[in-house]
């Protein structure tokens, strides 16, 4: 994709740079300035093809689109030794028409699993989900059961009520703290008011002492009325890759108690119906890309990352549609999950994908909520429905240092972007044209350069409001209404107050068709 900004594609570069850290070991990049967008690419491939191969059809598979194809498929899945690769059929039909028990993470239900390292090529074969998996089945599910949820563990301790956020919780019992070393995998579940509502977390030191466990990220929900924590297990190193195929509707599930390394999902065409939400439910995965899938549903998030989310994952050259239902979608695509906010994701990269929102519906949500560590949206193309809260960007949830350089929206949705970060939001050369609303500054911004136009009469530019948003600059940032004459401001200051301690900086800015280009 070749952007229009002047500078678009060196800012991408410079981004992916910016936050790339302990990746440049692993990844390779184009210098600055060499082709528009660069991608991050891994340097050697994952799973080299032409390693131990096991082919479903070798295990009774038919591929018609009638045969339940499952059980086939779970038969060669567990033949298939670690590194390997299953293959499917090019031009063939696999139905997956019943479920695999015990249930999976979270009470899923999944039709075809495993927790080996293997590559999945679907070689252009078309998987489709019976009606027996319903709204909360899976087709294909990447986990360990035993390592994640610990179904055949009866020890749990009490603790007191956990907040969403916290990072340290208490045993009621301090001695049994004793039974818990750095590394180790836990759960969480309320007893009554989230039940059945587990989360993961690590425990990165146990306190005898005073039984209290620091966990490796902040909890991304509440839980009330005497909560529950698991007994401990580990989790190993867990490499999967799956390619090159159709899968409708269905949902893919990744879940790891510790992080899953180095996975990679390309290539695919996944379709799911209103009955199927969250098609691509990822979790817990470490150095991972996701590239060139098409994904489309009618509930989303096309793309989860629920709980703890990516570190270090790229996400790539997707083209993403939620095409909205009548109740509404949520984000095309979220960095961390919606239920956590993303506060646990570090160094996410979204580099030239496509997504958008299609129908007249309202949209509750965002188009790509940007939580996190350090994450970058760059070079997106993002076409956001109505929306009566949202944002085509959102930053507000949970994100630290986030970068959003050089994406182009079409939005309809409040506000365009919404920056809320918890230190400094970067938004540099995005074009916008939006018929609400431009930009929306709650904490301390810089927007520097990029176009923000479309906004009706009576509809700011760039609104900064709230103490910590006057620290804000805006800079060099065209801004242009609708229509000549308009009401409201290309730039609109909402004074804090008594709070107020200092002023946004604003320079070099071209605002057009305003009666009044800037109030403070």
């Amino acid at each position: 994709m070749t952007k229009q900004t002047k500078n678009g594609f060196v800012l991408c570069t410079i981004a992916v740079f910016a936050t790339a850290g302990t990746l440049a070991a692993q990844q390779t990049m184009g210098p600055i300035g060499s082709v528009p967008n660069p991608r991050v690419v891994w340097s050697t491939p994952l799973f080299p093809l032409g390693g131990y191969a096991v082919n479903v059809d070798s295990y009774g598979a038919v591929g018609n689109g009638v045969h339940d194809d499952a059980p086939a498929a779970r038969a060669a899945i567990a033949a298939t030794p670690a590194g390997g690769t299953l293959l499917f059929s090019p031009g063939k039909t696999y139905l997956f028409g019943s479920l695999y028990t015990p249930n999976g993470p979270g009470g899923t239900l999944c039709s075809v699993y495993t927790a080996n390292s293997i590559h999945i090529d679907l070689q252009g074969a078309t998987v489709k989900a019976g009606s027996s998996l319903g709204p909360s089945g899976a087709m294909f599910c990447f986990w360990d059961i035993d390592g994640i949820y610990a179904y055949s563990k009866s020890k749990k301790y009490n603790t007191a009520n956990i907040n969403r956020g916290d990072t340290t919780i208490t045993l009621d019992t301090p001695s049994q703290a004793s039974t818990f070393t750095p590394g180790d995998i836990i759960y969480i579940q309320g007893e009554t008011a989230d039940v059945n509502d587990l989360g993961i977390n690590q425990v990165l030191a146990a306190n005898i002492g005073t039984g209290i466990l620091t966990l490796a990220w902040p909890t991304g929900k509440s839980y009330t009325t005497t909560p529950m924590v698991a007994d401990v297990q580990s989790l190993t190193r867990f490499d999967f890759s799956v390619s090159d195929g159709t899968i409708l509707p269905g949902n893919v599930q990744v879940f790891g108690g510790a992080q899953i390394t180095r996975s990679r999902f390309y290539n695919l065409n996944i379709f799911t119906d209103t009955s199927i939400s969250e098609p691509f439910q990822l979790n817990d995965m470490l150095d991972s890309e996701y590239t060139n899938n098409v994904i489309t549903t009618n509930e989303g998030p096309a793309i989860d990352f629920s709980a703890r989310a990516c570190t270090h994952c790229t996400a790539t050259g997707n083209t993403l549609s939620i095409i909205l239902s009548s109740s509404g979608a949520e984000p095309s695509f979220a960095v961390s999950s919606i239920a956590v906010s993303g506060e646990g994701s570090e160094n996410a990269l979204f580099l030239d994908n496509f997504m958008q929102s299609v129908g007249s519906s309202f949209v509750a949500l965002d188009g790509l909520m940007l939580g996190g560590y350090d994450s970058v949206a760059c070079g997106n193309t993002i076409i956001m429905g109505p929306s009566a809260t949202g944002a085509a960007i959102d930053t507000s949830n949970h994100s630290t240092s986030p970068i959003v350089s050089a994406n182009t929206i079409q939005s309809r949705a409040i506000y365009a972007i919404k920056l809320g970060a918890t230190d400094l939001d970067t938004v540099t050369e995005n074009t916008i044209v939006t018929s609400q609303a431009g930009i929306w500054v709650t904490a301390p911004a810089l927007v520097a350069g990029g176009s923000i136009s479309g906004m009706p009469t009576g509809y700011n530019g760039i609104t900064i409001e709230g103490s910590t948003a006057q620290a804000s600059v805006i800079s060099g940032a065209k801004i242009t209404a609708a229509v000549s004459g308009s009401s409201g401001s290309g730039i609109y200051v909402v004074h804090p107050g008594a709070q107020q301690t200092q002023t946004p900086l604003l320079t070099n800015n071209q605002i057009l068709n305003y009666v009044i280009p800037i109030v403070f």
